[in-house]
């Protein structure tokens, strides 16, 4: 079965078959039930077979192993870095354990305004303290290197070692001068998952002009260099259309 791709344009339901749960094993779910409406119970995959899985009945503060047998639930997770939701039933074993029987379709929730590429590029970026940011913060920085998996006008997918977890706010310096990128950008950590032991890939927002005061106080925006949100909705289009463009051998960039 072919890997399968949550990015794009439009949001729409993916049948059951095309996923492979047992990958989440371990990680974290969020579940909401009907026995606590809008409540949302946080635990992990113990186990994982075909459309079925079995969560850790001591997680969401206690509450979970107080949920009831045979009722609707609706489960959000990480899938290969994206954020899905499932429709499903739990039912309780006679030795009290929670097992979850997924629907037939799977929801994506995140919406990208701009496609990625899978392009291969250095990435040059700097975790932030933004509640404490200041102007001489910017010296003491620690910068690291790597490289993207995809990219977009938007925002990266990049490869790492560590796990950084979301919403850690960064500088960032795509190396691809051709594309017009700013020299200095702001992003934000959506989302992490390890396709291996050892790697990381880094799901990473791009902050725009338009965008941070969404992000951001006033006070934190003022101490930032002013090139930092030079990237505005114009300039990601026109990164966009040139990545694009590199896709199809238009532009060899």
């Amino acid at each position: 079965m072919g890997e399968t791709k949550l990015t794009g344009e439009t949001t729409r339901t993916l049948e059951i078959e095309r996923f492979d749960f047992s990958t989440l094993v371990g990680h974290k779910i969020v579940l909401f039930a009907e026995q606590f409406p809008g409540k949302p119970l946080v635990s992990k995959v113990t186990v994982a077979n075909g459309k079925s899985i079995s969560i850790d009945r001591s997680g969401g503060d206690g509450l979970i192993d107080s949920l009831v047998d045979n009722q609707r639930v609706v489960l959000k997770i990480d899938y290969k870095g994206e954020p899905v939701s499932v429709a499903a039933k739990l039912r309780r074993n006679e030795l009290g354990g929670c097992r979850i029987y997924l629907g037939e379709a799977v929801t994506p929730l995140l919406r990208r305004r701009f496609l990625r590429v899978p392009v291969t590029c250095p990435f040059r970026f700097a975790a932030i303290p933004s509640a404490r940011f200041s102007e001489t913060s910017l010296a003491r920085l620690r910068w690291l290197e790597t490289e993207t998996v995809s990219l977009s006008g938007g925002g990266t997918m990049i490869r790492f070692t560590s796990l950084l977890e979301p919403p850690t706010y960064l500088f960032a310096n795509v190396a691809w001068s051709d594309l017009g990128f700013p020299s200095l950008v702001l992003g934000q950590v959506r989302n992490s998952f390890a396709p291996e032991a050892g790697q990381w890939h880094i799901g990473i927002q791009f902050i725009s002009r338009e965008l941070r005061r969404e992000h951001l106080p006033l006070p934190t925006i003022r101490q930032m260099p002013a090139s930092v949100f030079a990237l505005d909705e114009t300039l990601q289009a026109a990164i966009e259309r040139k990545l694009i463009a590199h896709l199809h051998g238009n532009n060899p960039l």
